[in-house]
């Protein structure tokens, strides 16, 4: 009988470790389980950001290339502008000129010897 109560006893102390054993396995995987939650968790919110960031880099990127185009209208609007402003300047320097030849003693530009425009008044 003693040997009964033995093996009942061992075979009980095999019982409580396998449940202790058990019951630690069932900790660690409610641990590991609540660490994937977790990093789900963390790993959806990064998924956000990495989209919301890269919609934030696509309309950058399209406002600097709309600001680029409008860049290249408004160089070219301005050579335009530079050319016909020298065009304009060439215009009116050739008039003055002609204007000094065809009479050169009037005072068209002249007032009692004050100079109204840039040519040199010849009527002094």
């Amino acid at each position: 009988m003693g040997r009964v109560g033995g093996d009942r006893s061992e075979k009980m102390k095999n019982q409580i470790k396998q449940m202790m054993d058990i019951s630690r396995t069932q900790t660690a995987i409610s641990v590991v389980e609540e660490d994937l939650r977790l990093l789900q968790l963390k790993l959806r919110a990064s998924m956000s950001t990495k989209c919301n960031l890269e919609d934030q880099i696509k309309k950058l990127e399209d406002d600097r290339d709309s600001l680029q185009s409008a860049k290249a209208g408004l160089e070219d609007e301005c050579r335009t502008l530079r050319q016909k402003v020298e065009i304009l300047n060439e215009l009116y320097q050739q008039k003055e000129m002609a204007l000094q030849k065809y009479d050169p003693g009037s005072a068209v530009g002249c007032e009692r010897g004050r100079h109204l425009t840039k040519r040199v008044c010849c009527s002094r």
